[in-house]
Formats: C-alpha cells, structure tokens, sequence
C-alpha cells in the first residue's frame, strides 16, 4: 500500500507537467508574441464585427519590392488576426470586434516581422540609412503609431 501511495506521487506531478506542456504549446500556437510583443487579438466571427475596412501596403528595400506573405495574421489553431492578408498583392483587411485603431506595429506584429522606429526585419536605419513610413503620400514622424485607416496607402521605405 506504501508503495502505491509513492506511485501516485510521481504519477500527478508527471501528469501535471504533461497537461502544463499542452496549455503552453496551444498557446505558443496561436499567440503572436514576437519578440515580447503585444499580440493582436484573434477575429472573434461569433461577437459583433465593429470594423471592417481594407487598406494597402507596400514595402520598398533600397528601391527594390519587399514581398508581402499571402498569410500574415493566420495562425494555427482557428486563430485568424484582426490584421492579415488573404493574398500577397498587399491589400491587407481589418476585421475587428472592438473599436481600436490599429497601428503599423500591429500590423508586423500579426507578421512576426521585428519593426521599430529604426529598424524593419534585419534592416536598420543609420550608417547612411534611413527608414521612413508614408501614409497617403504624406511622410509620418511617428512611424511605429502609423494608424492603420480605411482605404489608405501605408508605404514603408528603407533606403
């Protein structure tokens, strides 16, 4: 009987750790969290759509196209982003159930592209380059906060 209670012992620990690993890898699955990042919320189809717009983008690297993924912000596990793209042309849709505005940022974040004031993907700004946001034509001075906008044009420019 001694011997049976030690059992179980190592038994619930083992199976606790194992159901722990689970929680963890479902949510590695299907959280966003590059780099420490905020995640950008799943698309809840069962709640209110409160936005839902289309805007493009486009990325230029030292005047040459940077492609766009045809996935971005489709994870696994039924999880389709408020911010992502069905196709690579760069028309990227926002379909939310709340009334956030989102930014560039949540748009990289959906990606798991590194972006910040200075850098984009393994590109960084100085040494002779720079990294600027454009939106509707006009030059943004916080390029991060971009606000993500109904019909608009974002361009993003690493020279």
């Amino acid at each position: 009987m001694n011997v049976q209670k030690h059992h179980w012992l190592i038994v619930l620990p083992l199976a606790g750790v194992f159901i722990l690993a689970i929680v963890f890898f479902r949510n590695a699955e299907t959280q966003s969290s590059f780099l420490g990042l905020p995640t950008v919320p799943c698309f809840n189809p069962t709640e209110s759509v409160t936005q839902n717009y289309t805007f493009h983008i486009s990325i230029s690297i030292n005047g040459s196209n940077y492609p766009l993924a045809g996935d971005i912000g489709h994870d696994p596990g039924n999880c389709l982003r408020v911010v992502h793209t069905e196709d690579a042309s760069g028309l990227v849709y926002v379909q939310t159930n709340d009334h956030v505005t989102y930014t560039l940022q949540n748009f990289f974040q959906a990606w798991r592209k590194t972006f910040t004031a200075t850098q984009f993907d393994s590109y960084e700004a100085g040494n002779g380059h720079t990294l600027s946001v454009y939106l509707n034509g006009e030059s943004e001075a916080d390029i991060v906060n971009t606000p993500l906008l109904p019909n608009s044009t974002i361009e993003v420019v690493y020279r």
